[in-house]
């Protein structure tokens, strides 16, 4: 395993909802500007959403003047990515027990998806503070062949 990055990309977006949307696209462009074929990218790509979603409504309590910073590390094992907010944050320790979709979808406000979908398809998940901010972060492994 090594730390040398091979290449970082951020964004930043308000706390709105409806901006994960964005992140998304630019997420998709970022993977096929560099001709990165990942077998997890939508995986991937749902884990960042959901983190955002997390920031937006969560952490920084849908203030709009209050942005979310999303930083992509690609490194030759594995792409990490930090989704930073002002709030207080979630220990990972809190993620509720799994529920199958049934028994949720049952549910009067089937919500709370979020850390368990991060949880399921990232190979880890950890937060901390980073430059002053909450911190999520995400770890997935490298599985493609993609050159950088």
């Amino acid at each position: 395993m090594t730390d040398i990055v091979s290449i970082q990309k951020e964004w930043t977006i308000m706390s709105e909802l409806g901006q994960e949307k964005y992140v998304m696209r630019e997420l998709r462009n970022t993977f096929q500007e560099l001709q990165i074929e990942e077998p997890r990218i939508e995986e991937m790509i749902t884990a960042v959403s959901e983190a955002c979603l997390n920031a937006i409504e969560h952490g920084n309590k849908l203030m709009k003047d209050l942005l979310v910073n999303v930083n992509l590390l690609i490194q030759v094992d594995r792409y990490t990515f930090r989704i930073m907010d002002d709030g207080n944050g979630t220990q990972i320790g809190d993620i509720n027990p799994v529920v199958y979709v049934g028994r949720k979808l049952e549910w009067d406000n089937p919500r709370g998806w979020g850390l368990q979908l991060m949880s399921h398809y990232a190979d880890s998940v950890l937060t901390t503070c980073y430059k002053g901010k909450f911190c999520i972060e995400l770890h997935f492994l490298r599985m493609g062949a993609g050159d950088l």
